[in-house]
């Protein structure tokens, strides 16, 4: 329901266009190509964790920015994604 929210308000942007809404990181590696710049992320991928889809995202050469949403991650894994190269991490129920 958040990721279908989101995708709604984000498609209103004139500057913005959603390419697509994945439920794997499999899904989402396979979409990613040179005219996608950025991708949001949940960290929680039911079966998967983002770091997944990142260091997937890196191998393959994507370099775009990656932004990861969450209800609440440790600081041990914050500190894991932004390693790997994350742009941002952003609270589902941040207000500004």
């Amino acid at each position: 329901m958040f990721r279908e929210g989101l995708a709604r308000t984000l498609e209103k942007e004139p500057d913005l266009k959603v390419v697509g809404q994945c439920e794997s990181s499999a899904e989402a590696l396979a979409l990613l190509n040179p005219n996608v710049n950025m991708v949001l992320l949940d960290v929680d991928l039911g079966n998967e964790r983002a770091l997944g889809f990142v260091e997937g995202a890196r191998e393959a050469a994507f370099e775009g920015q990656i932004l990861v949403v969450t209800a609440g991650i440790s600081g041990q894994e914050a500190v894991r994604l932004l390693q790997a190269g994350v742009a941002g991490i952003i609270h589902k129920q941040h207000s500004g």
